[in-house]
């Protein structure tokens, strides 16, 4: 009878013992609110890597605001019963998890989305971020002096992303391990005009706005994308090596930048006989007037500033 008994309560405690682990697989755990890097500890977010951005961003340079959806699409990596983004300010309207309303909260930086069912291992899934507000930039991670992120003076709006930036105008997951493909669409009125990283695809004319549409086939870390908007004007040549180059330059003083950077042509002939062939459809450069003592190798363009654009900068 006690023998009974005995193994009874065995077989009893070994199917409690199951059930809790079988449950807790089924309802899923929280991904990482960083993605390990030791420098940068915040950066990123586990159990998910992104496939695909589309970013669609409205900015209205007359009152400096921005209305803006971003659509993520991601490959889970662990069964997720919530997940975080990286993104700081804006007043966010709505959140979805494959079209359906999920709840989140945010903690400075750390966007944290709960689906209304769990993400399982391996599926891939949709986040769409709709938000509004004044864009600006972020405090530097590890404390210096700049900011990093979106940037405006007068007509002029540039993005300097390194480290961290990234997250002051687009939810993502943001460190350079966890590359993807973007489409960028950007609408403004006239007369400004716009340039993002990768190839411009489309230009719709509203009358009193362009809507200006990118596409960035390669995968591209989220502090290598960027816009810019301004009074630019711009030109494309074909290189010797039969990569398009297109640059935007102020319209004064356009035809001084635009014979000092003559030189793409031949550096980039020069680059691929000594490391490999240029690894993109299109390169290019972007010439900022407010913009000082800074260079950013944005993927596909180069940001340069007006009083530093000399030969040894160019390269």
């Amino acid at each position: 009878m006690g023998k009974r008994m005995l193994i009874s309560s065995l077989a009893v405690l070994a199917l409690l013992s199951t059930v809790p682990i079988s449950a807790q697989e089924s309802l899923g755990t929280p991904g990482a609110p960083g993605i390990g890097d030791p420098y940068y500890p915040h950066l990123g977010n586990g159990g998910y890597d992104v496939l695909h951005y589309t970013i669609d961003l409205e900015m209205n340079m007359l009152d400096d605001t921005l209305n803006a959806v971003t659509t993520i699409e991601a490959e889970a990596t662990q069964t997720l019963s919530a997940f975080n983004l990286d993104f700081a300010g804006y007043e966010i309207s709505t959140i979805t998890v494959n079209d359906v309303s999920a709840n989140f909260a945010r903690i400075e930086k750390e966007l944290t989305v709960t689906p209304s069912q769990t993400i399982e291992l391996g599926a891939v899934f949709t986040v769409m971020v709709a938000y509004n507000g004044r864009p600006g930039p972020i405090a530097n991670p590890v404390g210096l002096a700049e900011s990093s992120g979106w940037a405006r003076s007068g007509n002029w709006v540039w993005i300097l992303n390194g480290p961290d930036g990234a997250a002051s105008w687009y939810p993502n997951n943001n460190h350079p391990t966890d590359k993807a493909t973007y489409s960028l669409s950007v609408t403004t009125e006239k007369p400004f005009i716009v340039a993002a990283t990768g190839i411009l695809t489309e230009e719709v004319d509203h009358g009193n706005s362009r809507t200006y549409h990118f596409e960035m086939a390669d995968p591209m870390a989220t502090y290598l994308a960027a816009i810019y908007i301004g009074e630019f004007e711009s030109e494309i040549k074909t290189s010797a090596i039969g990569i398009p180059i297109r640059n935007y330059f102020p319209r004064v003083p356009f035809k001084t930048l635009s014979k000092a950077f003559e030189v793409q042509d031949e550096m980039l002939t020069f680059f691929s006989e000594l490391i490999g062939p240029y690894p993109f459809d299109i390169y290019g450069a972007i010439v900022t007037p407010r913009l000082e003592r800074v260079a950013m190798e944005n993927q596909t363009l180069s940001l340069f500033p007006v009083d530093n654009s000399d030969e040894r900068t160019i390269a």
